[in-house]
């Protein structure tokens, strides 16, 4: 699987939250942010070489934040889609608060893996 085609896969399951989604940091400093949100940034795939150097393993790594002006909407949202990322074959790997631009806003991290 390639990284578009990790793209293509998360973007199929977030599209059924019907929020806007981004990627992270494109939203212009002038652009009014919308009531929730979510943003996506694929850091990176993890491969794992054996003796003959060919890749056996390889892991996709995507980090999903969520923004909102309302917190209990953070809350429903990130439960909600950590268990449809689980449906999807998406392992949850850990999940924490990120600070927002906008004072109004609050947001919500978490990271999913995937074997390829």
């Amino acid at each position: 699987m390639t990284v578009a085609e990790l793209r293509d896969d998360f973007f199929n399951i977030l599209n059924k939250f019907e929020k806007p989604i981004f990627l992270q940091g494109s939203m212009s400093e002038n652009k009014k942010y919308p009531h929730t949100f979510i943003t996506y940034f694929i850091p990176e795939f993890d491969h794992t070489y054996y003796g003959d150097n060919d890749c056996e393993i390889k892991t996709g790594i995507l980090e999903i934040a969520i923004y909102s002006e309302d917190v209990s909407e953070i809350d429903r949202l990130s439960e909600e889609i950590q268990k449809e990322m689980k449906i999807n074959g998406y392992n949850y790997v850990i999940g924490g608060d990120v600070a927002s631009d906008e004072k109004t806003h609050t947001g919500y991290m978490q990271r999913f893996s995937k074997m390829m």
